[in-house]
């Protein structure tokens, strides 16, 4: 699920925030902030490298954007407690952070 993004001033960096909270159980919450609009790709991966959702791959304005991930996969299956990894991917920037889903 995607939240509106900060109409404030565009950010002067690209970033990807650390999930919260992180530790998670049901969702978690990822920021990221886009210095110019463009293409954005969200993955989630499992410990293997294996992606298993994709949570946002569109076109995105400039500014501060959040997503939820609920720890479910593609298929609405619900994931097992483990370590994820979550990378975003756009022209400009290109990034990966781990999380920890906990049942």
């Amino acid at each position: 699920m995607e939240i509106d993004p900060c109409q404030c001033a565009a950010p002067t960096e690209f970033r990807l925030g650390q999930n919260y909270p992180n530790p998670f159980n049901a969702e978690t919450t990822i920021e990221y902030s886009l210095t110019k609009p463009g293409l954005i790709q969200l993955y989630i991966y499992n410990s293997l490298g294996q992606r298993i959702r994709v949570l946002v791959k569109d076109q995105k304005a400039a500014g501060i954007h959040q997503v939820v991930w609920d720890g479910r996969d593609d298929h609405k299956e619900i994931v097992h407690s483990g370590i994820y990894f979550y990378r975003i991917i756009s022209a400009e920037f290109e990034e990966s952070k781990k999380m920890l889903l906990l049942k």
